[in-house]
């Protein structure tokens, strides 16, 4: 008769009759779809009047996640610079927990990913 049981200080599995081997669980965190949906979402919740999308073709993917940038679909349309949003700074969404953070527009996006990587002392 053959069993097994999980050491969850050690992460080995006894294998009834000796074998050992090793378990890693790891969390595999959201997926690019999730992702992209709690972002639109953040743009529903804005309450505009006109419709903001996402810019998929400017979606930035980094080892914590992805970085997503907006306009509004009008001035993709139409180009016409009386159409276009200012200020709207890209959202990074946390592809572990899917947690959205806002970046700024002060600076290049660089600086913030800098910023967002040093809040969750990531060394990437």
């Amino acid at each position: 008769m053959w069993g097994f049981f999980v050491d969850t200080y050690s992460n080995k599995c006894n294998i009834a009759g000796g074998s050992l081997f090793l378990i890693k669980v790891v969390n595999m965190g959201i997926s690019f779809e999730e992702a992209k949906r709690i972002a639109n979402q953040w743009l529903l919740d804005q309450n505009c009047d006109f419709e903001i999308v996402l810019i998929d073709e400017s979606t930035l993917k980094e080892d914590f996640g992805w970085i997503f940038f907006y306009q509004s679909k009008k001035y993709l349309e139409t180009k016409n610079f009386r159409d276009m949003l200012a200020g709207n700074a890209p959202l990074i969404i946390d592809q572990e927990t899917g947690e959205l953070t806002t970046t700024g527009t002060a600076y290049g996006i660089d600086y913030y990913i800098a910023e967002y990587k040093n809040s969750k002392k990531i060394n990437l």
